[in-house]
């Protein structure tokens, strides 16, 4: 088992387009803003990403990133990821990160608008690969790295369950290898999110 703290929930806010509601989000506990790249109506340009970090990083007291520290082994084993979880969990207690939500978008367009928009976290919410995810990190070393794993609607599995729990378990500890965090969406039907 992953160790979770108790009060060690982490909030993020995702769709947030100005630095005001990124201020209130935050005065309010978030520990995460999402800033949407994928095309969405929440979708933000580099500038206002860029707008939107200055407001959360002067809210933290801190002018730059918040840098993932150098992985232990990579790809990581189990305890190392739980640790890159616990690392993730104790750097956005500090001050408030800023997290760019990619849906499969181009590699050079991510490093570009995570660079260019300040942000700290690259969160994957589409179908990216572990080679996609390979090529990421040595594009961005310092960025932390959040995979989505979309989880199949209830009743959606076969018979027993069987074959859809071990697909799942093999795509999770596969991520787990080589991000920081995984993020669990049940998945909708017509949605990319649940």
């Amino acid at each position: 088992a992953l160790p979770v703290a108790p009060g060690s929930v982490v909030v993020k806010v995702c769709g947030v387009t100005l630095p005001e509601d990124a201020q209130c989000a935050i005065s309010a506990g978030a520990s995460m803003i999402g800033l949407i790249f994928a095309k969405s109506k929440r979708q933000v340009s580099v500038d206002q990403a860029k707008a939107v970090a200055d407001a959360v990083r002067k809210f933290g007291e801190r002018t730059g990133a918040v840098e993932a520290s150098p992985r232990a082994s990579d790809p990581a084993d189990l305890p190392g990821f739980a640790q890159r979880c616990v690392a993730l969990r104790g750097a956005c207690k500090r001050t408030p990160l800023v997290v760019g939500v990619f849906v499969d978008q181009p590699l050079d367009e991510v490093v570009e608008k995570i660079s260019g928009g300040g942000c700290d976290v690259v969160q994957l919410h589409g179908k990216e690969d572990l080679e996609f995810i390979a090529a990421l990190r040595e594009r961005l070393p310092g960025a932390w790295v959040v995979k989505v794993v979309h989880l199949p609607p209830r009743g959606e599995a076969d018979a027993d369950g069987t074959a859809a729990e071990e697909e799942l378990r093999s795509r999770l500890a596969a991520y787990a290898a080589r991000c920081d965090a995984l993020l669990l969406d049940t998945a909708v039907k017509g949605s990319l999110s649940g």
